[in-house]
């Protein structure tokens, strides 16, 4: 998150400029399927936690390096869909890179 901030900051300033135009943009986003998402995996956990499920610490691990993976290449394909395909050259370099890291310190423990 640190790396991703930081590498964020960079690009920004690198191509801010002191006359940026302001722009209304409007989001396709709704608040009722972010809060449909929310409302199921707080129903998950809530069941797991009845159940008193529980995982091994390799198999969570695992299963967050997948998450991340899943998710840079979501942030990917959403850019180059939008159209910007240099950014998302640039995003998927960061974040796939970021995931091989964590894929190798998965296979180091």
């Amino acid at each position: 998150t640190g790396v991703g901030a930081g590498v964020s900051l960079f690009l920004w300033q690198r191509h801010c400029t002191a006359h940026t135009l302001r722009m209304r943009i409007r989001t396709p986003f709704r608040i009722r399927p972010a809060l449909t998402i929310g409302a199921a995996v707080a129903l998950l956990l809530a069941l797991g936690n009845a159940l008193d499920l529980t995982l091994s610490a390799p198999v969570a691990r695992t299963g967050v390096v997948l998450a991340v993976t899943v998710d840079s290449a979501g942030n990917a394909v959403f850019a180059w869909l939008a159209g910007a395909k240099k950014m998302a050259e640039t995003i998927a370099i960061i974040l796939f890179s970021s995931a091989a890291i964590g894929i190798a310190l998965i296979g180091l423990t």
